[in-house]
Protein backbone atom coordinates (compact mmCIF):
# COMPACT_ATOMS: atom_id res chain seq x y z
CA UNK A 1 0.00 0.00 0.00
CA UNK A 2 2.94 2.11 0.26
CA UNK A 3 5.04 1.49 -1.97
CA UNK A 4 2.85 -0.21 -3.97
CA UNK A 5 4.09 -3.49 -4.19
CA UNK A 6 1.16 -6.31 -4.93
CA UNK A 7 0.82 -8.20 -2.08
CA UNK A 8 -1.72 -11.38 -2.28
CA UNK A 9 -4.33 -11.63 0.25
CA UNK A 10 -6.80 -14.49 1.16
CA UNK A 11 -9.92 -13.99 -0.28
CA UNK A 12 -11.42 -14.78 2.94
CA UNK A 13 -9.41 -12.82 5.06
CA UNK A 14 -11.92 -11.03 7.79
CA UNK A 15 -10.64 -8.49 10.90
CA UNK A 16 -12.77 -8.45 13.57
CA UNK A 17 -11.95 -6.00 16.73
CA UNK A 18 -13.48 -8.76 18.82
CA UNK A 19 -10.16 -10.34 19.37
CA UNK A 20 -8.15 -7.38 20.10
CA UNK A 21 -8.47 -7.43 24.06
CA UNK A 22 -7.92 -11.00 24.34
CA UNK A 23 -4.45 -11.26 22.36
CA UNK A 24 -3.72 -8.18 24.38
CA UNK A 25 -4.83 -10.06 28.10
CA UNK A 26 -2.81 -13.40 26.86
CA UNK A 27 0.19 -11.74 25.40
CA UNK A 28 1.06 -8.96 27.97
CA UNK A 29 3.95 -6.94 27.35
CA UNK A 30 3.50 -7.30 23.30
CA UNK A 31 5.53 -4.57 21.92
CA UNK A 32 4.08 -1.99 19.75
CA UNK A 33 6.74 -3.25 16.59
CA UNK A 34 5.24 -6.38 16.76
CA UNK A 35 1.98 -5.60 17.21
CA UNK A 36 2.08 -3.21 14.40
CA UNK A 37 3.74 -5.65 11.90
CA UNK A 38 0.76 -8.58 12.86
CA UNK A 39 -1.55 -5.65 12.57
CA UNK A 40 -0.31 -4.20 8.78
CA UNK A 41 0.97 -7.28 7.39
CA UNK A 42 -1.98 -7.97 4.54
CA UNK A 43 -1.79 -4.53 3.66
CA UNK A 44 2.53 -3.62 3.59
CA UNK A 45 5.19 -5.16 2.44
CA UNK A 46 8.16 -6.31 4.55
CA UNK A 47 10.13 -3.46 4.07
CA UNK A 48 7.52 -0.86 4.39
CA UNK A 49 6.39 -2.46 7.38
CA UNK A 50 9.88 -2.10 9.25
CA UNK A 51 9.41 1.70 8.78
CA UNK A 52 7.23 2.22 12.10
CA UNK A 53 8.44 4.32 14.34
CA UNK A 54 6.59 3.86 17.96
CA UNK A 55 5.83 6.46 20.42
CA UNK A 56 7.82 5.65 22.82
CA UNK A 57 10.24 6.48 25.92
CA UNK A 58 11.44 9.40 27.05
CA UNK A 59 8.66 11.93 26.62
CA UNK A 60 6.94 14.61 28.48
CA UNK A 61 4.41 12.61 31.04
CA UNK A 62 1.85 15.17 30.05
CA UNK A 63 2.08 16.77 26.63
CA UNK A 64 3.64 13.52 25.03
CA UNK A 65 6.24 15.79 23.43
CA UNK A 66 9.37 13.30 22.48
CA UNK A 67 12.50 14.33 24.21
CA UNK A 68 15.30 15.06 20.98
CA UNK A 69 17.59 12.82 22.93
CA UNK A 70 16.30 9.15 23.12
CA UNK A 71 18.16 8.76 26.58
CA UNK A 72 16.79 9.29 30.07
CA UNK A 73 13.20 8.37 31.46
CA UNK A 74 9.75 10.06 31.03
CA UNK A 75 9.74 13.56 32.77
CA UNK A 76 7.67 16.90 32.34
CA UNK A 77 8.92 19.01 29.93
CA UNK A 78 10.34 22.61 30.57
CA UNK A 79 7.67 23.98 29.01
CA UNK A 80 4.28 22.21 30.43
CA UNK A 81 6.52 23.38 33.91
CA UNK A 82 7.09 27.12 33.06
CA UNK A 83 4.27 27.76 30.38
CA UNK A 84 1.94 25.03 29.13
CA UNK A 85 1.43 24.86 25.05
CA UNK A 86 -1.65 23.29 25.58
CA UNK A 87 -3.17 23.76 28.69
CA UNK A 88 -6.59 22.48 28.76
CA UNK A 89 -5.14 18.89 27.73
CA UNK A 90 -4.73 16.58 30.82
CA UNK A 91 -1.93 13.95 29.02
CA UNK A 92 -1.69 12.95 25.62
CA UNK A 93 -0.64 9.64 23.79
CA UNK A 94 0.50 8.43 20.57
CA UNK A 95 0.95 5.24 18.52
CA UNK A 96 3.45 6.10 16.70
CA UNK A 97 5.64 9.15 15.56
CA UNK A 98 4.04 11.12 12.26
CA UNK A 99 6.37 9.53 9.55
CA UNK A 100 7.23 6.83 7.22
CA UNK A 101 4.86 4.08 7.26
CA UNK A 102 2.35 5.31 9.54
CA UNK A 103 2.27 8.57 7.92
CA UNK A 104 1.60 7.11 4.64
CA UNK A 105 -0.99 4.57 5.99
CA UNK A 106 -3.10 7.55 7.43
CA UNK A 107 -3.22 9.80 4.47
CA UNK A 108 -3.91 6.94 2.36
CA UNK A 109 -6.88 6.18 4.92
CA UNK A 110 -8.00 9.73 4.88
CA UNK A 111 -7.53 10.94 1.58
CA UNK A 112 -7.33 7.94 -0.70
CA UNK A 113 -10.83 6.35 0.21
CA UNK A 114 -8.57 3.18 2.35
CA UNK A 115 -11.40 2.51 4.89
CA UNK A 116 -10.38 -0.98 5.07
CA UNK A 117 -7.72 0.54 7.26
CA UNK A 118 -9.94 2.09 9.89
CA UNK A 119 -9.92 -1.75 11.86
CA UNK A 120 -6.54 -2.37 12.23
CA UNK A 121 -5.50 1.31 12.98
CA UNK A 122 -8.19 1.07 15.34
CA UNK A 123 -6.85 -1.76 17.33
CA UNK A 124 -3.30 0.15 17.37
CA UNK A 125 -5.63 3.02 18.88
CA UNK A 126 -7.10 0.41 21.03
CA UNK A 127 -4.08 -0.93 22.27
CA UNK A 128 -2.52 2.42 22.95
CA UNK A 129 -5.22 2.95 25.01
CA UNK A 130 -4.87 -0.12 27.24
CA UNK A 131 -1.64 1.02 27.57
CA UNK A 132 -1.45 4.00 28.67
CA UNK A 133 -5.07 4.13 31.06
CA UNK A 134 -6.16 1.77 33.26
CA UNK A 135 -10.11 0.97 34.83
CA UNK A 136 -11.34 3.79 36.52
CA UNK A 137 -9.50 7.20 34.45
CA UNK A 138 -11.80 7.29 32.07
CA UNK A 139 -15.93 7.67 31.59
CA UNK A 140 -16.03 8.74 28.22
CA UNK A 141 -14.36 8.40 24.44
CA UNK A 142 -15.17 11.03 22.07
CA UNK A 143 -13.84 11.87 18.38
CA UNK A 144 -12.66 14.94 17.44
CA UNK A 145 -15.76 16.02 15.10
CA UNK A 146 -15.81 17.43 11.56
CA UNK A 147 -17.79 20.43 10.31
CA UNK A 148 -20.98 18.80 8.31
CA UNK A 149 -19.43 20.58 4.90
CA UNK A 150 -16.04 18.30 5.51
CA UNK A 151 -17.71 15.51 6.80
CA UNK A 152 -20.23 15.43 3.21
CA UNK A 153 -16.91 16.40 1.28
CA UNK A 154 -14.90 13.50 2.90
CA UNK A 155 -17.41 10.80 3.48
CA UNK A 156 -16.72 10.33 6.96
CA UNK A 157 -14.83 10.87 10.41
CA UNK A 158 -11.82 8.99 10.16
CA UNK A 159 -11.39 9.58 14.05
CA UNK A 160 -15.10 7.52 14.93
CA UNK A 161 -14.46 5.11 12.41
CA UNK A 162 -11.51 3.94 13.95
CA UNK A 163 -13.03 3.67 17.76
CA UNK A 164 -17.00 2.34 16.79
CA UNK A 165 -16.34 -0.70 17.09
CA UNK A 166 -14.01 -1.30 19.92
CA UNK A 167 -14.99 -4.08 21.48
CA UNK A 168 -16.91 -3.96 25.13
CA UNK A 169 -14.33 -3.34 27.21
CA UNK A 170 -16.29 -4.43 30.50
CA UNK A 171 -14.48 -7.88 30.08
CA UNK A 172 -11.43 -6.28 30.86
CA UNK A 173 -12.28 -3.87 33.81
CA UNK A 174 -13.81 -0.75 32.19
CA UNK A 175 -17.56 -0.04 32.93
CA UNK A 176 -19.97 2.63 32.61
CA UNK A 177 -17.40 3.62 29.85
CA UNK A 178 -19.39 5.49 26.56
CA UNK A 179 -17.64 5.76 23.07
CA UNK A 180 -19.75 8.19 21.15
CA UNK A 181 -19.56 10.63 18.57
CA UNK A 182 -22.63 13.04 19.67
CA UNK A 183 -21.76 15.44 22.02
CA UNK A 184 -19.00 17.74 20.95
CA UNK A 185 -19.61 19.03 17.46
CA UNK A 186 -17.99 21.54 15.02
CA UNK A 187 -20.51 24.14 14.74
CA UNK A 188 -18.02 27.03 12.44
CA UNK A 189 -15.90 25.79 9.10
CA UNK A 190 -12.27 26.13 9.68
CA UNK A 191 -9.72 26.64 7.13
CA UNK A 192 -7.67 23.53 6.73
CA UNK A 193 -4.71 23.55 9.64
CA UNK A 194 -2.15 22.09 7.71
CA UNK A 195 0.73 24.96 6.68
CA UNK A 196 -0.65 27.41 9.57
CA UNK A 197 1.92 28.25 12.14
CA UNK A 198 0.98 27.50 15.56
CA UNK A 199 -0.60 31.17 16.44
CA UNK A 200 -2.28 30.44 13.17
CA UNK A 201 -3.65 27.57 13.84
CA UNK A 202 -4.71 28.48 17.56
CA UNK A 203 -7.00 31.53 15.32
CA UNK A 204 -8.28 29.52 13.09
CA UNK A 205 -10.38 26.94 15.55
CA UNK A 206 -11.16 29.07 18.68
CA UNK A 207 -14.56 29.36 18.87
CA UNK A 208 -15.23 26.37 16.24
CA UNK A 209 -16.57 23.72 18.59
CA UNK A 210 -19.50 23.13 21.48
CA UNK A 211 -21.17 21.00 23.63
CA UNK A 212 -24.68 19.90 22.87
CA UNK A 213 -25.90 19.11 26.49
CA UNK A 214 -23.44 20.11 28.90
CA UNK A 215 -25.23 17.93 32.03
CA UNK A 216 -24.12 15.07 30.00
CA UNK A 217 -20.29 16.35 30.25
CA UNK A 218 -20.37 16.95 33.96
CA UNK A 219 -17.82 15.40 36.20
CA UNK A 220 -16.70 13.23 33.24
CA UNK A 221 -13.26 12.20 32.34
CA UNK A 222 -13.27 12.17 28.37
CA UNK A 223 -10.20 10.84 26.33
CA UNK A 224 -10.09 12.80 23.18
CA UNK A 225 -9.42 10.55 19.51
CA UNK A 226 -7.89 12.25 16.52
CA UNK A 227 -5.53 11.05 13.80
CA UNK A 228 -2.75 13.30 14.24
CA UNK A 229 -0.83 15.22 17.09
CA UNK A 230 0.58 18.29 15.03
CA UNK A 231 0.63 21.44 17.85
CA UNK A 232 -2.44 20.59 19.76
CA UNK A 233 -4.38 23.52 18.49
CA UNK A 234 -7.40 21.75 17.92
CA UNK A 235 -7.37 18.65 20.53
CA UNK A 236 -6.71 21.87 22.89
CA UNK A 237 -9.21 24.06 21.86
CA UNK A 238 -11.82 21.13 22.39
CA UNK A 239 -10.23 20.37 26.14
CA UNK A 240 -11.43 23.69 26.84
CA UNK A 241 -15.22 24.08 25.52
CA UNK A 242 -15.30 20.93 27.47
CA UNK A 243 -14.14 21.65 30.24
CA UNK A 244 -16.08 24.54 30.28
CA UNK A 245 -19.42 22.43 29.92
CA UNK A 246 -18.25 21.00 32.89
CA UNK A 247 -16.06 18.11 32.48
CA UNK A 248 -13.65 17.13 35.07
CA UNK A 249 -10.56 15.90 32.54
CA UNK A 250 -9.78 15.73 28.83
CA UNK A 251 -6.72 13.74 27.76
CA UNK A 252 -6.00 12.71 24.58
CA UNK A 253 -5.13 9.67 22.12
CA UNK A 254 -3.47 9.95 18.75
CA UNK A 255 -2.21 7.80 16.03
CA UNK A 256 0.43 9.85 15.27
CA UNK A 257 2.39 12.47 17.04
CA UNK A 258 4.57 14.65 14.32
CA UNK A 259 8.24 15.40 15.60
Amino acid sequence: MVCRAFLSLPGDKTFSMERSCKDEEETPGKDFPAFFSNEMAPFLCPSCITDFVPFSAPFCEKCGTLFKSREGKNRICGPCLENPRNPYIGKARSVGTYEKVLMNLIQAFKYKDKNQLAEPLGRLLQKAFLDNWSPGEIDMILPVPLHRKKARHRGFNQSWLMIRNWPDLEQIGFKDFLITHQGLVRKRHTEPQAGLSRIQREENIQGAFEVLDPESMTSKRVLLVDDVFTTGATLNECARVLLKAGVLRVDVLTLARAL
